[in-house]
């Protein structure tokens, strides 16, 4: 319908020039298809950066059989005003190691992929911190309505609660799909 159309269209296509300087943690995103939902995910590193395939993203995304999951990489246009891409790059199946309900925490599921993510897919296992501290810029890269990838932008007013920071975009939005998408710092 317009009313999503619009949302969407404020965001921006990771293939654009402002997302030059994060093309690594771009290729680190992934779209998941659970359960008759569609959020977004993050391949992420361990403290012993050796590829093991972990993917964080939202504890209200998990629904039914996490075995059943499929992990999309690179879904995402070719070029800037491109408004398609390819879902030929995926994975099925993974297990859930350890999650926390929004209502006691910070609504988060960390999953492992049954597979090893192959080497033609160009992954990227994104980084983390245990800094509590809000950052100066907060980027977003998500699939907002489950659509090809987006990246968001904010360097105002964020500020931090523990397990979470607190802002809003100055350039996208987060909508349904984005869900389970990460946030990075400078």
């Amino acid at each position: 319908n317009t009313f999503n159309s619009e949302r969407e269209d404020c965001n921006i296509n990771v293939m654009c020039s402002e997302g030059d300087d994060w093309r690594d943690q771009i290729d680190g995103v992934v779209r998941v298809a659970m359960g008759g939902g569609l959020c977004s995910a993050s391949l992420i590193n361990n403290s012993s950066y050796d590829r093991t395939p972990y993917v964080l993203f939202a504890d209200h995304c998990v629904s039914g059989s996490a075995s059943d999951y499929v992990f999309y990489f690179n879904y995402q246009s070719s070029t800037c005003s491109g408004s398609n891409g390819s879902l030929n790059q995926s994975i099925s199946g993974s297990t859930v190691l350890a999650s926390e309900d929004i209502n006691s925490g910070p609504d988060f599921a960390l999953l492992r992929l049954t597979l090893d993510v192959p080497d033609s897919y160009n992954p990227f296992y994104v980084g983390w911190s245990h800094s509590s501290l809000p950052p100066e810029d907060a980027v977003g890269i998500h699939h907002p309505g489950a659509g090809i990838k987006k990246i968001s932008f904010t360097n105002d007013n964020i500020s931090s609660s523990g397990y979470f920071w607190e802002f809003q975009y100055d350039e996208g939005r987060v909508i349904p799909g984005s869900s389970g998408s990460p946030f990075f710092d400078q």
